[in-house]
Protein backbone atom coordinates (compact mmCIF):
# COMPACT_ATOMS: atom_id res chain seq x y z
CA UNK A 1 0.00 0.00 0.00
CA UNK A 2 0.78 3.28 -0.41
CA UNK A 3 1.48 4.12 3.15
CA UNK A 4 4.48 1.17 3.18
CA UNK A 5 5.81 2.34 -0.29
CA UNK A 6 6.03 6.34 1.89
CA UNK A 7 7.66 4.85 4.68
CA UNK A 8 10.45 2.74 2.77
CA UNK A 9 11.02 5.96 0.37
CA UNK A 10 11.65 7.98 3.24
CA UNK A 11 14.45 5.63 5.04
CA UNK A 12 15.75 5.29 1.97
CA UNK A 13 15.86 9.22 1.30
CA UNK A 14 16.98 9.61 4.67
CA UNK A 15 20.39 7.81 4.45
CA UNK A 16 20.88 9.53 0.79
CA UNK A 17 19.84 7.01 -1.42
CA UNK A 18 17.41 7.06 -4.26
CA UNK A 19 13.76 5.95 -5.19
CA UNK A 20 12.83 4.91 -8.33
CA UNK A 21 8.89 4.53 -9.10
CA UNK A 22 6.29 5.89 -11.13
CA UNK A 23 4.92 9.61 -12.01
CA UNK A 24 2.89 11.39 -13.82
CA UNK A 25 5.14 13.54 -16.44
CA UNK A 26 3.60 16.61 -17.81
CA UNK A 27 1.17 15.23 -20.08
CA UNK A 28 0.19 12.88 -17.47
CA UNK A 29 0.92 10.37 -19.12
CA UNK A 30 2.99 7.24 -16.27
CA UNK A 31 6.76 6.99 -16.78
CA UNK A 32 9.30 5.50 -13.87
CA UNK A 33 11.64 8.25 -12.56
CA UNK A 34 14.21 8.80 -10.12
CA UNK A 35 13.29 10.75 -6.87
CA UNK A 36 16.37 12.25 -4.97
CA UNK A 37 15.33 14.08 -1.58
CA UNK A 38 11.83 14.00 0.09
CA UNK A 39 10.49 16.78 -1.23
CA UNK A 40 9.57 15.13 -4.59
CA UNK A 41 8.67 12.26 -3.00
CA UNK A 42 4.73 12.85 -3.73
CA UNK A 43 5.11 12.60 -7.10
CA UNK A 44 5.34 8.84 -7.29
CA UNK A 45 2.65 8.18 -4.92
CA UNK A 46 -0.99 8.08 -5.63
CA UNK A 47 -2.32 5.27 -7.75
CA UNK A 48 -1.46 5.02 -11.87
CA UNK A 49 -3.53 1.84 -12.93
CA UNK A 50 -1.25 2.02 -16.70
CA UNK A 51 1.52 0.31 -17.38
CA UNK A 52 4.69 3.22 -16.94
CA UNK A 53 7.37 3.86 -19.18
CA UNK A 54 10.31 2.35 -17.67
CA UNK A 55 12.90 4.01 -20.59
CA UNK A 56 16.16 4.18 -19.57
CA UNK A 57 15.39 3.45 -15.79
CA UNK A 58 16.51 0.03 -15.36
CA UNK A 59 20.49 1.52 -16.74
CA UNK A 60 20.41 4.26 -14.24
CA UNK A 61 19.32 2.07 -11.37
CA UNK A 62 22.60 -0.14 -12.57
CA UNK A 63 24.59 2.94 -12.69
CA UNK A 64 23.64 4.23 -9.24
CA UNK A 65 24.39 0.90 -7.62
CA UNK A 66 27.85 0.28 -8.81
CA UNK A 67 28.56 3.96 -7.29
CA UNK A 68 27.38 1.51 -3.89
CA UNK A 69 24.17 4.02 -3.18
CA UNK A 70 21.20 3.12 -2.09
CA UNK A 71 18.36 2.19 -4.21
CA UNK A 72 14.46 1.53 -3.68
CA UNK A 73 12.84 0.77 -6.73
CA UNK A 74 8.75 -0.06 -6.59
CA UNK A 75 6.68 -0.66 -9.74
CA UNK A 76 4.49 -3.46 -10.99
CA UNK A 77 5.93 -7.57 -10.19
CA UNK A 78 6.86 -7.82 -14.04
CA UNK A 79 8.90 -4.59 -14.08
CA UNK A 80 10.38 -5.59 -10.61
CA UNK A 81 11.61 -9.01 -12.21
CA UNK A 82 12.84 -7.04 -15.42
CA UNK A 83 14.90 -5.17 -13.18
CA UNK A 84 16.04 -7.81 -11.41
CA UNK A 85 16.64 -10.16 -14.25
CA UNK A 86 18.31 -6.94 -16.27
CA UNK A 87 20.81 -6.31 -13.37
CA UNK A 88 21.91 -10.40 -13.74
CA UNK A 89 23.14 -10.39 -10.11
CA UNK A 90 21.99 -9.51 -6.36
CA UNK A 91 23.09 -5.95 -4.80
CA UNK A 92 22.94 -5.58 -1.00
CA UNK A 93 22.29 -2.13 -1.68
CA UNK A 94 19.23 -2.57 -4.13
CA UNK A 95 15.32 -2.89 -2.49
CA UNK A 96 12.40 -3.78 -4.66
CA UNK A 97 9.36 -3.42 -3.89
CA UNK A 98 6.36 -4.53 -6.01
CA UNK A 99 2.31 -4.92 -5.31
CA UNK A 100 -0.52 -7.23 -5.62
CA UNK A 101 -1.16 -6.90 -9.79
CA UNK A 102 -4.57 -6.94 -11.04
CA UNK A 103 -2.97 -6.38 -14.87
CA UNK A 104 -2.90 -2.93 -16.41
CA UNK A 105 -4.31 -1.32 -19.01
CA UNK A 106 -2.17 -0.17 -22.23
CA UNK A 107 -0.54 3.63 -21.83
CA UNK A 108 -2.95 3.58 -25.56
CA UNK A 109 -6.00 2.83 -24.31
CA UNK A 110 -5.05 5.83 -20.96
CA UNK A 111 -4.15 8.37 -23.29
CA UNK A 112 -7.33 7.63 -25.62
CA UNK A 113 -9.26 8.31 -22.30
CA UNK A 114 -7.63 10.97 -21.41
CA UNK A 115 -8.06 12.75 -25.07
CA UNK A 116 -11.63 11.88 -24.77
CA UNK A 117 -12.11 13.59 -21.63
CA UNK A 118 -10.36 17.08 -23.11
CA UNK A 119 -12.27 16.57 -26.26
CA UNK A 120 -15.78 16.44 -24.92
CA UNK A 121 -15.71 19.35 -22.76
CA UNK A 122 -13.10 21.35 -25.03
CA UNK A 123 -10.49 21.76 -22.12
CA UNK A 124 -7.28 20.75 -21.57
CA UNK A 125 -6.22 18.46 -18.05
CA UNK A 126 -4.65 19.90 -15.37
CA UNK A 127 -4.60 17.23 -12.97
CA UNK A 128 -5.52 13.20 -12.99
CA UNK A 129 -6.88 11.33 -9.93
CA UNK A 130 -7.03 7.58 -10.55
CA UNK A 131 -7.92 6.78 -7.13
CA UNK A 132 -9.49 10.12 -5.62
CA UNK A 133 -10.70 9.01 -1.50
CA UNK A 134 -12.74 12.78 -1.52
CA UNK A 135 -15.51 10.84 -3.03
CA UNK A 136 -16.06 8.26 -0.11
CA UNK A 137 -12.24 7.39 0.80
CA UNK A 138 -11.42 3.76 0.22
CA UNK A 139 -14.72 1.76 -0.33
CA UNK A 140 -15.52 3.95 -3.55
CA UNK A 141 -13.17 4.21 -6.32
CA UNK A 142 -13.67 6.75 -8.30
CA UNK A 143 -11.11 8.98 -10.77
CA UNK A 144 -11.28 12.73 -10.92
CA UNK A 145 -9.99 14.69 -13.26
CA UNK A 146 -9.33 18.62 -13.20
CA UNK A 147 -9.60 21.11 -16.02
CA UNK A 148 -7.48 24.45 -16.49
CA UNK A 149 -10.57 25.96 -15.86
CA UNK A 150 -10.49 24.54 -11.97
CA UNK A 151 -13.59 22.91 -12.64
CA UNK A 152 -13.38 18.88 -11.57
CA UNK A 153 -15.27 15.81 -13.31
CA UNK A 154 -15.39 12.84 -10.90
CA UNK A 155 -16.47 9.48 -12.25
CA UNK A 156 -15.40 5.58 -12.50
CA UNK A 157 -15.41 5.64 -16.37
CA UNK A 158 -12.10 4.60 -16.30
CA UNK A 159 -12.30 2.81 -12.73
CA UNK A 160 -14.67 0.34 -14.68
CA UNK A 161 -12.59 -0.12 -17.70
CA UNK A 162 -10.13 -1.51 -15.14
CA UNK A 163 -12.26 -3.72 -13.63
CA UNK A 164 -13.86 -5.12 -16.49
CA UNK A 165 -10.77 -6.34 -17.49
CA UNK A 166 -11.47 -5.07 -20.88
CA UNK A 167 -8.83 -2.57 -21.19
CA UNK A 168 -5.69 -5.54 -19.91
CA UNK A 169 -2.77 -5.61 -21.77
CA UNK A 170 -2.84 -8.98 -23.42
CA UNK A 171 0.57 -9.96 -21.64
CA UNK A 172 -1.52 -9.26 -18.36
CA UNK A 173 -4.15 -12.42 -19.16
CA UNK A 174 -1.44 -14.89 -19.07
CA UNK A 175 1.14 -12.65 -16.51
CA UNK A 176 2.23 -15.28 -13.66
CA UNK A 177 1.95 -12.30 -11.37
CA UNK A 178 -1.09 -10.88 -11.46
CA UNK A 179 -1.95 -13.25 -8.69
CA UNK A 180 -1.75 -12.69 -5.18
CA UNK A 181 1.21 -15.95 -5.65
Amino acid sequence: SGGVFHLLAEKILSQGGAVYGAAFDESFEVCHCRVDNIDDLEKLQGSKYVQSRIGEVFRDVKAQLATGKLILFSGTPCQCEGLVSYLGKPYKNLYVVDFICHGVPSPRIYRDYLKFKEDKLGKKIAMVNLRDKSAGGWRKHVDSITYSDGSTEVETTYVDLFYSNLALRESCETCKYTNIN
